[in-house]
This record gives C-alpha cells, sequence and structure tokens, in this order.
C-alpha cells in the first residue's frame, strides 16, 4: 500500500464523520428575510431565539415589496417575514406555508427634535401640516410610503407635497431628518424610532394604515423542524414583550 493510499483510506473516516456534523451545524442556523418594519424588535429577539430553541438565525431586513422581488427571483431563505398582503401572493404562488400573524404597525410622522411638534388629529390638519412643511421623505415601495403616496392624493395635496418629497428606495427615512436633509419623515413608527427619532406624531384614526406583517415558512427549504421552532419563539410571550418595546402590536397568541 502506498504511503499516499494509506493516508487517503486513513483520511476517509474522518471525512465521512464530518459531512454529517458540518450538514448538522447547517441545519441549526437558519436565515430569515424580514420587512423592515419588525427590524427594531430583532436586537432584543434575535439573542431569545438560540437559547430557547437551539437553532442560530441569520436575518436581513428591506421594504416587503423588496423582499418579494428577491422571493420571486429564486432566493430561498428559510423563514419570511411580509405584509399580510404580501404573503398573500405567496401563499397563492405555492410559495410559502401556512402564515403565523405577528405584529401591526402604525404610520407617523417624525419631525426634528426641537422643532414644533405639529397636531395632527384631522385630515384637515395633516393637510395643513403637509403644505407647510418644506420637506419630507417617504419610502417608494414599503407599505407606509405606499400608503403615505395614496393619502397625499386623496388630500389634494399630491401637487405640493410630491416637488419638496425626498423618496427613497429602500432604508429608514427618519436618517435622512437626523442629517438635516428633511424637515420631516413618514415611515412606520417602529422605523422612526428605530432610525433615532424623537419627535413623532402618529396619523390619526381615520387616516391611519394599520398593515399586518405575517411569517411563514419557505417550502423549498428543508428545515422544517428549525422553521416550526424559531416560528414558536417568535410567538412567544418573551417576543411579544420585545415588539411591544420597539413599537409595533403583537397580534399573535402567545404560545
Amino acid at each position: 500500500m502506498t504511503s499516499v493510499f494509506r493516508a487517503a483510506v486513513l483520511l476517509l473516516p474522518t471525512l465521512l464523520l464530518s459531512a454529517p456534523v458540518a450538514e448538522a451545524a447547517e441545519k441549526g442556523r437558519v436565515k430569515i428575510l424580514a420587512a423592515l418594519a419588525v427590524e427594531a424588535a430583532f436586537p432584543e429577539i434575535k439573542p431569545m431565539i438560540p437559547t430557547t430553541t437551539g437553532v442560530e438565525i441569520d436575518i436581513e431586513f428591506a421594504m416587503s415589496a423588496t423582499v418579494v422581488d428577491r422571493l420571486n427571483k429564486g432566493e430561498v431563505p428559510d423563514l419570511v417575514i411580509l405584509t399580510k398582503e404580501g404573503m398573500a401572493g405567496m401563499t397563492k404562488a405555492g410559495a410559502v406555508g401556512p402564515a403565523t400573524d405577528l405584529v401591526s404597525t402604525d404610520v407617523g410622522i417624525a419631525v426634528a427634535e426641537g422643532a414644533p411638534l405639529p397636531t395632527i388629529n384631522s385630515a384637515a390638519d395633516l393637510a395643513a401640516f403637509l403644505k407647510a412643511t418644506p420637506s419630507i421623505a417617504y419610502s417608494r415601495r414599503g407599505a407606509s410610503g405606499l400608503h403615505f403616496a395614496k393619502l397625499i392624493e386623496q388630500l389634494g395635496v399630491a401637487d405640493i407635497v410630491k416637488p419638496k418629497a425626498v423618496v427613497i428606495d429602500e432604508g429608514l427615512t427618519a436618517t435622512l431628518l437626523l442629517k438635516g436633509e428633511v424637515a420631516a419623515a413618514v415611515q412606520q413608527v417602529a422605523e422612526l424610532r428605530f432610525a433615532g427619532a424623537k419627535q413623532i406624531v402618529f396619523l390619526p384614526e381615520a387616516l391611519q394604515s394599520h398593515a399586518v406583517y405575517t411569517v411563514a415558512p419557505l417550502k423549498r427549504s428543508s428545515r422544517t423542524a428549525e422553521q416550526a421552532a424559531v416560528i414558536r419563539a417568535l410567538t412567544s410571550k418573551p417576543a411579544a414583550e420585545a415588539f411591544k418595546r420597539s413599537g409595533v402590536h403583537p397580534v399573535f397568541e402567545v404560545k
């Protein structure tokens, strides 16, 4: 037996043993692709999950429309968190398993620290504010931005707002506010807070959009046990408390 052949024979059991170990290690991680609206809760929630489930998570955040685009282009995370409307499309396409409602959100407007906090209790108040503010940021593809774009049309102020608006494709609108690039920013309240905005007013209830975000397993993922474990963790009492602290409203039955 040559020395090369002998070395290969001696190494073979190690290779055979290491493959399942590597596979098990990979199976112990779950990738989540999530809508930006829930990002503020995950610095607290992420470290909870391996403690309670033994499963590590890798999570990326993007606008809901961007998440849908990435899924449609073939990306296969293990779990996805999307608006209920976006998830309905994924369900219809057969891409995901049963969805679980997680949280609902509120849309708000942030202004710079030191600026007068506007009183917005009615459509007339909002229209007056939008006419007066020198600049405002909102998202092109996020749930809050899509709602705001419809709202300014309904209020009859679109022609006034659009020329002074900064419309972003991705990210947090309040970052522009904090840099002094705009006088106001519109987004989900949790996102405004997460970006560091301190002065925030909620849209009045008649003008609100309470988007519901849901979580579902990708059918093409093979990590079914891990998917289920992470969903249980996301719908636990500690997760519910973390979601509340981040500024969103848990809508799931605590497990």
